[in-house]
């Protein structure tokens, strides 16, 4: 069994889009999350992504740290977002 690779993750909390998602009570957007997290596995692995799926949302991901932890299995790469000790968002990315 491999074991993960991780990296901090900071989502920007002086960003213009929480003060429409939601006023008051900021929580970072599923859409922005995959995409960040896209982005950086890209970059770490030198790979490009193709296809996502299975991303599952237990808990809302607030603008501040995170960890981002996965692990390559071929082309199938499987990561979870983890905010203070809790999974957040989990789910798995597969690379052309």
């Amino acid at each position: 069994m491999q074991s993960y690779k991780k990296i901090d993750l900071i989502f920007d909390k002086s960003d213009k889009i929480y003060d429409f998602h939601f006023p008051g009570n900021p929580v970072v957007p599923g859409a922005l999350i995959i995409g960040k997290c896209k982005e950086i596995i890209e970059k770490e692995e030198n790979c490009r992504i193709s296809k996502a799926e299975k991303f599952r949302f237990g808990v809302f991901v607030k603008p501040d740290k995170c960890l981002l932890k996965w692990v390559c299995e071929g082309k199938k790469i499987k990561i979870i977002l983890e905010q203070f000790d809790k999974k957040a968002v989990s789910g798995v990315f597969y690379a052309k």
